[in-house]
């Protein structure tokens, strides 16, 4: 999006804050959402104006980007970030890992609590996988931070036994259109003996219908917090195979419910595909352990109680 229609919506949004809090003045608390970078200045913003009417705020950070960010920036933008943080009576973070981050590496004043995702699959059928070759699913935007060009890598370093066994399925678009031919450049017609689809985004029914048909989700990405896809496919029963950052190794049990590699190992990711397409008996089980990790840990039930404890503690403030 470009800045002048990025700053012209920011611009609206606030306004329509201002306009809300004027309107409704018994509002206490606002629940703000953001992630790194340009987003969160502007969430950043609303905040103060919240404060300007002396309501309390929430801040829910989303999304893997703001570790690089914060060590990309120098330290007068630290302080900003830190002190914007700050000005919020509770911060809500994914994961005890990026509770640690925040209060130790950023020094975030504001008490930090942690409410992991939650997802509500719907009921659909499974498709049960047939004949020799294995489905793999990617749902992302369509750039190289997700680990894509890895993914590509390693699939060109398998024999051609082996990728002809393989179907590679990515949902999702590009940021823009130069992200989105960068990776379809890197999979289209690079190899007469593996199907590759891309799906564009899709939501409702041909999401979820996308999920069931898969054998395996993917996702290699350089940099996460804990990403709603894999959640929606640990609840769905799918092995995933993900890079161990952000929060995803507390997600997947290593060996148990897929498979954890570093980010940017092309080598480990090949060999790990070439195992399960060698070795598919292995995949019902892991989905199985990870469709009952996902009704413990991730359902909503769990999620609403977590939150309401949340508000709860910011209204006494």
């Amino acid at each position: 999006m470009r800045f002048p229609h990025r700053l012209g919506l920011s611009l609206k949004f606030i306004w329509r804050l201002l306009l809300l809090l004027c309107k409704h003045p018994r509002i206490h608390t606002l629940h703000i959402h953001t992630s790194a970078g340009t987003a969160f200045w502007e969430k950043g913003v609303m905040v103060a104006a919240g404060k300007l009417f002396g309501k309390s705020s929430i801040l829910h950070i989303h999304g893997g980007n703001f570790l690089p960010w914060w060590e990309s920036a120098g330290p007068a933008k630290r302080t900003l970030i830190r002190s914007f943080l700050n000005l919020n009576n509770i911060v809500i973070v994914l994961s005890s890992k990026s509770k640690d981050f925040y209060l130790n590496e950023v020094r975030c004043s504001a008490p930090v609590r942690v409410l992991e995702n939650a997802v509500r699959v719907p009921q659909v059928e499974i498709a049960h996988r047939s004949g020799s070759t294995l489905t793999f699913l990617y749902v992302g935007h369509l750039k190289p931070e997700k680990g894509l060009l890895d993914l590509a890598a390693a699939i060109d370093r398998l024999d051609s036994s082996i990728r002809s066994r393989i179907c590679m399925k990515l949902m999702g678009d590009g940021e823009n259109t130069e992200t989105a031919a960068l990776i379809q450049q890197a999979f289209l017609n690079k190899w007469e003996d593996c199907e590759i689809h891309f799906l564009g985004p899709l939501s409702g029914a041909d999401k979820w219908s996308a999920f069931s048909s898969s054998d395996v989700f993917v996702l290699p990405s350089h940099s996460e917090d804990m990403p709603l896809s894999i959640i929606e496919a640990m609840s769905l029963g799918k092995p995933v195979l993900a890079t161990q950052v952000g929060a995803i190794p507390s997600l997947i049990v290593n060996g148990s419910g897929g498979y954890l590699f570093s980010p940017r190992d092309v080598r480990a990711l090949s060999d790990i595909i070439q195992h399960l397409v060698e070795h598919p008996q292995s995949l019902a089980a892991m989905g199985n352990n990870n469709r009952e990790r996902a009704k413990q840990m991730f359902s909503f039930e769990s999620y609403e109680s977590r939150l309401e404890k949340i508000y709860l503690e910011a209204l006494i403030h």
